[in-house]
Formats: structure tokens, C-alpha cells, sequence
């Protein structure tokens, strides 16, 4: 799979791929921050 990836050149480039991540790790912060939130707010 990897290999068809990079012949047919679907990967994202490397900078595009780590800003991602780093978006996708500050939302699941976010949402594991009002998840904790809204659990403490029930107690």
C-alpha cells in the first residue's frame, strides 16, 4: 500500500503532514480537556 501511495504521489508532503498532526493533537487535547471538565461538573 505504502508503495502505491508513493508511485502514484498521494502522500502529503512532510510539513503538511506534521501541521496536521499538530492539529489533530491540540483538538484531542481539547476535547479530552471537556470531557474531563464535564466529568468533574457531574461530581
Amino acid at each position: 500500500m505504502h508503495q502505491m501511495l508513493i508511485k502514484e504521489d498521494l502522500l502529503p508532503d512532510l510539513n503538511e503532514a506534521k501541521e496536521v498532526h499538530a492539529q489533530l493533537d491540540a483538538l484531542l487535547d481539547l476535547l479530552s480537556e471537556k470531557r474531563v471538565n464535564k466529568i468533574k461538573s457531574q461530581f
